[in-house]
């Protein structure tokens, strides 16, 4: 095997080919080079390893679990007991890294040692109905990009905020010594929100990379995700924001993600910042993800959130 790389990468995937191979385009456009990517799939039943291997490229490796675990928490476990790289990250299969991604992270991280570090990403939703997206229409799909991730008026890391794992970036000494992510059915909140609250609770620093260089296209309200063979959404923004540097300007001018839900009245606006206020900051101060007893309330026992996202892709 060859000399191991600066920059291991980890992609966990399942049945997702048709986004799969542009998640790996991604990394390829990156401007910095010196990296590994493992792709783990959660026993994968499509074309995926013929796709990963299409790329024939000796730093992207692949390897399928002999059973499914129906969520990211056991293959993204499995790539960093495989990582040879000083430095580790996680690109989620249906997210892309923009040209510059790398190496703005990498240098972050030599400028903050020790540290886990979050990108700033573009939230992109898609605005037609299923049968819209699906179908091969002359113009562009409708989509809604919004900025998330650490700004320069937010802190770097609030458990109130969803930070997706494909925006970390941390040394992967750092990452073995916080532990693995814990499994579905040992938590209310997703693993990857746990694993960041614990490494956060853990006393280790988390230092915010404002520039946005992740891209997360939204796949979680799409039925029939998981049954696609071709997604024009992901051809149209790796082909708009990944394949040219045109349009960079107007990721970092975009509307931040606001707290709340959209159109909510002054009164729920309200009565949701006394709740952040109090029962979210004991939680915190308790050790406990402040998102546990909304999550248990909506979505029972643990795991919830995760069984009910499967039953919503027809996984289920």
């Amino acid at each position: 095997m060859s000399e191991a790389p600066t920059i291991s990468i980890i992609t966990a995937t399942y049945n997702a080919s048709h986004v799969l191979r542009y998640a790996v385009r991604s990394v390829l456009e990156n401007e910095f080079q010196d990296w590994e990517l493992i792709v783990v799939g959660d026993h994968c039943t499509d074309d995926t390893e013929t796709v990963v291997a299409a790329f024939a490229d000796d730093r992207i490796r692949f390897v399928n679990l002999p059973a499914n675990s129906g969520q990211q928490a056991t293959p993204n476990n499995h790539g960093v007991t495989m990582a040879r790289g000083s430095y580790l990250c996680f690109l989620n299969h249906d997210d892309l890294f923009l040209p510059g991604h790398l190496g703005d992270m990498l240098k972050a991280a030599q400028d903050y040692p020790d540290s886990i570090l979050l990108a700033g990403y573009a939230d992109i939703r898609i605005m037609e109905t299923e049968d819209e997206a699906e179908a091969d229409a002359p113009t562009p799909p409708r989509l809604m990009l919004r900025r998330t991730g650490p700004t320069e008026r937010l802190p770097a890391y609030d458990p109130l905020r969803w930070q997706i794992a494909s925006s970390w970036f941390m040394p992967t000494a750092l990452a073995r010594q916080a532990g693995p992510w814990r499994l579905e059915h040992e938590t209310y909140v997703t693993p990857s929100q746990d694993w960041l609250f614990r490494a956060w609770r853990s006393g280790r620093a988390i230092v915010g990379v404002p520039r946005v260089t992740v891209l997360a296209v939204c796949t979680g309200g799409r039925r029939n995700f998981f049954t696609g063979q071709h997604d024009a959404v992901h051809e149209h923004v790796f082909n708009r924001y990944v394949a040219t540097r045109e349009h960079d300007h107007e990721l970092e001018s975009l509307p931040p993600v606001t707290r709340g839900r959209p159109g909510a009245g002054a009164l729920r606006r309200a009565a949701r910042a006394l709740y952040e206020k109090t029962v979210c900051r004991l939680s915190i101060a308790l050790g406990v993800h402040p998102n546990t007893l909304e999550m248990r309330i909506r979505h029972g026992k643990r795991g919830g959130f995760i069984r009910q996202w499967r039953r919503g892709v027809n996984l289920d």
